[in-house]
């Protein structure tokens, strides 16, 4: 009965490792619903509770977001238990996934880029990609995968991203005529790009320099180090 519950029927208070709200009970729940839809088949009737479902499960994800000792892998539980034809779009949680960035900021880089597994970037709307992409508190490499992933909605917006392997640096943007509705957006996504290309770059040229300076530093000391006999 789960596709027929509110936001409030789920909104329990918790007392795991001070997590305001029973996050363990709600994941249970989702599994046991899952399950039962799956033995049944994804399709018409239990296709559309899991859909009922996945909308209700996104509002959870955004309300318990905020809370400071909801782990990362608690928001995946919750975000994961339910299987990809659940949800038509995926904005609903990345939403939730701002929220818990915003209420986090101290975690680190690679937990951001973990926190963003749950996401099907095709499924993201093409203004929620354009927000993704332009988020300081989204990793780079997540918002170039996630712009990637755009590419078909792109190309109708005339720009064709053509990929050679994964790494940003190799992405060429062509450029074609397109219709001026899409002037603005083919715009934005070819600033995004360049500005995450130009990123790149810079973080690689930093890292070449901190290298020198590191093989510079350790060079004289191990020559100081060597005793006058041993030469």
């Amino acid at each position: 009965m789960l596709d027929q519950a509110t936001l409030d029927d789920l909104l329990v208070s918790g007392h795991d490792m001070g997590v305001y709200y029973d996050v363990n009970l709600v994941i249970r729940l989702i599994r046991v619903f899952a399950d039962e839809c799956d033995i049944n088949g994804c399709g018409g009737v239990a296709l559309q509770k899991l859909k009922r479902v996945g909308r209700l499960i996104d509002k959870y994800l955004r309300e318990i977001s905020p809370d400071q000792n909801l782990k990362i892998s608690k928001f995946l539980a919750v975000a994961e238990c339910l299987p990809d034809c659940s949800r038509d779009c995926f904005d609903g949680v990345y939403r939730a996934i701002d929220i818990y960035l915003e209420s986090h900021p101290t975690i680190s880089s690679e937990e951001r880029s973990r926190l963003c597994r749950c996401l099907n970037y095709k499924k993201l709307s093409f203004e929620a990609c354009k927000e993704l992409a332009k988020n300081p508190k989204i990793p780079p490499r997540i918002a170039m995968e996630a712009l990637i992933s755009q590419q078909t909605k792109i190309s109708k917006a005339g720009t064709v991203l053509e990929i050679q392997g994964m790494d940003p640096s190799q992405i060429i943007l062509q450029e074609e005529t397109d219709s001026d509705s899409f002037s603005e957006e083919k715009e934005d996504m070819r600033l995004n790009i360049k500005r995450m290309q130009w990123k790149v770059v810079e973080l690689e040229k930093l890292c070449r320099d901190m290298k020198g300076q590191m093989e510079r530093l350790v060079k004289p000391s191990r020559a100081r180090a060597t005793p006058s006999w041993f030469c």
